[in-house]
């Protein structure tokens, strides 16, 4: 599609170009509504896509300052959907784009992980027709060619992927899920250097266990892993924390129940303080709910929040930690024929809120699934459909964040008709450890919103 006399649609080929736009539509790209003085500056962006749809599953910073993302793509799929790898340089321009099968199986990306030798690998599913779906691991250089790829028996093999880590000896740790109803299992896979399965333990197996997982690398080199279950077969899910060393050997297991709540992890990120920060969505008695907890190495709570109920359900795709800030990222979800909207948050070191930005509701459908961080600069993965895309896209959009006064953050900028993007940076308003034994862990839902925390919100209309 052209837009300006710009092809805004490339193909897979010619991802990442940056386009200009007319003021219009750059406004409704770059403008979020504004809750607190802080301003984010935007510094380029960038689109994936063709013809078709695009979906993103992990973003990665290069250490020769590009990114690299895994996610998904229908174009020229065969009815299916390919698995999507691109290497971008240090403004989000594709350097190289390929795409793992044939078709008309769906090949999703679920999660990636960069290993020590420069190359990565990613974790998903394929689905071929009424076949379950059958967990796929694959590794590539640098360059991203293909070094293997396994994928395991539909009928008898893991079904889900939630993450994967790289080990020092070259091998990977994958988590991943299997089974139905009582039979349902959360999984651990060791795999050697070329794919070869070492050993897999069951980390949980117990009925009601939800088909939803995350997994951390925490500063100490072990891992931190959450899902939701339903352990007490009350119909509610609740949250529950794994513990592993740097081996993958268990350490601890805790359960955080909240009577009447479903709880569902989405998003995790190592913190500074050497815990983590956990995000999700609560469903309870007052509706869906977003949710956002710090939590040190032996599953203590450091703060928790929860966000007042808004006109649907949140989601939650990324956590990410720039400077000494925390940013959650994500959208809310679409109810009643209501748009996705693109929501940001920044959180200070004690959990304290700075700032706050929701997307205008007439602004397209964009989804932040992703982000990474470049030296200063914040790069947003989004998934955007809008009036003038055929498909949904791959955006990458690169923001900084400025102190700004309240009175100037409340007059954004409107950029010039037909303007690149990449030519101005319009300005939009917008613990120490203790003994494991000593205490009990304290619930990160329990006693939310006393800290003043607010890690995730909607504006309300």
């Amino acid at each position: 599609m052209l837009i300006g006399g710009v092809d805004t649609k490339p193909g897979p080929g010619h991802a990442g170009r940056e386009w200009p736009l007319p003021g219009l539509l750059l406004l409704v790209l770059l403008l979020l509504v504004p809750a607190s003085a802080t301003a984010l500056s935007m510094e380029w962006e960038s689109s994936i896509g063709g013809p078709g749809d695009e979906g993103l599953a992990w973003l990665a910073p290069l250490p020769d300052g590009g990114l690299l993302l895994a996610g998904n793509t229908s174009t020229d799929a065969n009815g299916g959907s390919d698995l999507l790898l691109v290497r971008t340089d240090d403004r989000g321009r594709a350097v190289r784009t390929v795409r793992h099968g044939t078709g008309p199986a769906e090949e999703l990306a679920s999660a990636g992980a960069l290993l020590p030798d420069g190359g990565a690998a990613v974790v998903g599913v394929v689905k071929s027709g009424a076949r379950p779906p059958a967990l796929q691991i694959l590794r590539v250089d640098a360059r991203l060619d293909l070094l293997w790829e396994r994928t395991y028996p539909a009928a008898s093999g893991p079904d889900a992927a939630y993450g994967v880590a790289g080990l020092p000896d070259g091998g990977l740790l994958v988590l991943a899920g299997q089974g139905k109803g009582a039979a349902r299992s959360l999984l651990l896979l060791r795999l050697e250097p070329d794919g070869a399965e070492r050993w897999r333990r069951a980390l949980v197996s117990r009925p009601g266990l939800a088909r939803a997982g995350v997994f951390a690398r925490l500063p100490d080199g072990g891992f931190l892993v959450a899902g939701a279950d339903d352990r007490s077969l009350q119909h509610d899910l609740d949250l529950f924390l794994i513990r592993l060393d740097a081996g993958g050997r268990l350490l601890w297991e805790r359960s955080y129940p909240v009577p009447g709540s479903n709880v569902l992890p989405s998003a995790m990120a190592p913190a500074p303080d050497r815990g983590v920060v956990l995000a999700g969505t609560i469903d309870g008695p007052d509706g869906l709910r977003p949710f956002a907890t710090a939590v040190d190495p032996f599953g203590r709570t450091m703060w928790a929040w929860t966000g007042t109920p808004a006109d649907g359900p949140v989601e939650v795709g990324a956590v990410v930690f720039a400077g000494d800030a925390c940013l959650v990222v994500g959208s809310s979800a679409t109810v009643r024929g209501e748009t996705p909207r693109l929501a940001l948050v920044e959180l200070d070191p004690d959990g304290l809120e700075r700032s706050r930005n929701v997307a205008p509701a007439d602004g397209g459908a964009e989804r932040g699934r992703a982000a990474a961080v470049l030296e200063s600069q914040v790069v947003l993965g989004i998934e955007a459909r809008s009036g003038w895309t055929h498909g949904t896209d791959l955006l990458l959009r690169s923001i900084t964040m400025v102190a700004a006064p309240a009175q100037e953050a409340s007059a954004p900028v409107t950029p010039v008709a037909g303007h690149p993007v990449e030519s101005r940076a319009a300005t939009i308003p917008l613990s120490a450890a203790a003994d494991p034994g000593a205490a009990a862990p304290v619930s990160p839902l329990l006693g939310i919103g006393a800290c003043g925390v607010a890690a995730f919100l909607i504006r309300r209309r």
